[in-house]
């Protein structure tokens, strides 16, 4: 069983709908106009029909979503050369973390040893 609140929601619904499609034409649909199916006499555009015009427009954004796809693949091959060979900083920086690592853990190894009272 629906409550008031669902049956005036629909009721809105039902009569948006119907306004946008212009069958209250006069009861609140103005501004909305319904335009006739396009017959044969109404598909051409000076010399040239409306089917070649978007064909021509699908066309002309097809090449252009392409050329953007290629500068996307030449820039994600650029990215993984970058990150696939390290260079020589990226060596250095790996033998200084091992001799940072060594470090902490001498230290940490001096400080016990200390506390045990074994360092002369």
């Amino acid at each position: 069983m629906m409550n008031w609140k669902g049956v005036v929601i629909g009721l809105m619904v039902v009569l948006f709908a119907a306004t946008g499609c212009g069958a209250l034409e006069g009861h609140g649909g103005e501004g909305v106009s319904a335009t006739p199916y396009p017959g044969p006499e109404n598909l051409s555009t000076g010399g040239k029909s409306v089917c070649d015009s978007i064909s021509d427009e699908l066309h002309k954004q097809n090449e252009a979503l392409h050329r953007e796809i290629r500068q996307l693949k030449r820039e994600i091959l650029m990215l993984r050369q970058e990150v696939s060979s390290p260079d020589v900083r990226d060596i250095i920086g790996g033998i200084g973390f091992v001799f940072g690592l060594c470090g902490v853990g001498f230290y940490f190894h001096a400080r016990a040893m200390l506390k045990k009272g074994r360092v002369e």
